[in-house]
Order: structure tokens, then sequence, then C-alpha cells
């Protein structure tokens, strides 16, 4: 059965057919039954495959997922329309979310997961849908970060361990050295104060033999 509204449509799935896709990205609960299944085409070009509420069609409620009409695809569950509960996001290029919506702004204080399409990854805390917090940001060439981000950006405490076998342990702004911090490169070690990635004139060099 087809419903047409101002700006959708919504088909009645029917029940095993939604279960068996419903299979393919539920994030919990998978045994759980499965209420009020159809699929939604909106005037914009955005299809829902997923539950609705069952006192208002209108709203997703529950386990569903929407492709957009750019390409991109959320994978969720749904609270009266609005996302709230662990789900997938991939993008059209191919970078793709792990984490947790609540009242759809993703907000994470435990581990998320974000791939990039050149293969960097991210794992640790978002909030307010930035990379915000503590995580590790592992870049496709084997540098990696561990420690403090600001609005996606190194900013405070950390250590990086870069391809060329160089270590850095201090503090960042901005993904510069700023603040106290001390590199180890393969004959030497700079430590003391940074600025925008200068070493201060009171730092120490020591020559590795």
């Amino acid at each position: 059965m087809n419903i047409k509204l101002k700006d959708r449509t919504i088909c009645m799935m029917n029940y095993d057919e939604l279960y068996e896709f419903m299979k393919v990205f539920k994030l919990h609960n998978k045994n759980s039954s499965i209420v009020n299944p159809s699929i939604i085409t909106y005037n914009n070009g955005d299809i829902y495959k997923g539950e609705l509420c069952q006192t208002n069609n209108l709203f997703r409620h529950g386990y569903g997922e929407i492709i957009y009409a750019n390409g991109d695809v959320f994978a969720t569950k749904w609270n009266q329309d609005i996302a709230n509960e662990n789900g997938v996001y991939v993008y059209a290029n191919g970078t793709y979310i792990y984490g947790n919506w609540t009242n759809g702004i993703l907000n994470n204080k435990t581990n998320s997961i974000i791939k990039f399409i050149n293969n960097d990854v991210y794992k640790g805390h978002i909030y307010n849908n930035m990379i915000y917090g503590i995580g590790t940001y592992i870049h496709a060439d084997g540098e990696t970060y561990t420690g403090e981000f600001i609005n996606g950006l190194k900013s405070g405490y950390g250590n990086t361990f870069y391809a060329n076998g160089y270590i850095y342990i201090g503090y960042w702004f901005n993904d510069i050295f700023n603040g106290y911090g001390t590199l180890y490169t393969h004959d030497k070690i700079y430590s003391g104060l940074w600025c925008d990635g200068i070493q201060q004139e009171n730092g120490t060099i020591i020559s590795i033999i």
C-alpha cells in the first residue's frame, strides 16, 4: 500500500523483506521485532527504509537507513524522526563514521571511528559533530598521534610517532608544536618550549652518540 503525502510517498514493505534488509546493518537488538516496516521516498530524492512510528507514519522511529540523494547513507536508530543511537554514516566519497548520535548530533564520550577517503583513521571522542577530546589519529603513511584535539586539530598534550622514526611528546596548538615538548630525531633530542613549531632559545639540544 502506498500513501502519498505532500513531500513523500510511503510504501509499506513486506515484513520478511524488511527484516532481511535490516539484518545487514542493524546495530543492536538484532533479534527484536520490527514494527511498521516501510519505505519512504521523499520529493528531494532521499529514500528511507526502516521502521516508522506506530501512531504517526510521518516519523522515522526505530531502526532504519536513509539513502540521501547525494549518495550518502545513514543507518541508525531513530526517535521521532531524529537519530538517537549508535549509527554508521557513509559518505558518497567512501569516508565513514561509526559513532553515537544524540538528538541528531554526533556526540561520543567513548570511541568513535572515522575512516577517511585517503585511508587515514581516527578513533576517539567526538563532540558536536567535531573531533574533540582524546583520540588517536593514524595517517595512511603510518604516522600516529595520540592525545588531545580541539575542533579537529591537535591542541593540548599528545605524542606523535612519525613515519620517518621521529617522535614528538609535548603540547600542541592548532596542529603545531606549541608549549613544552621534546622532539626525538635520529641523532638529537630537542627539548624545551616551542612556538609555532620553532624551538625557543631557552631549550636544550642533546646529541645522541
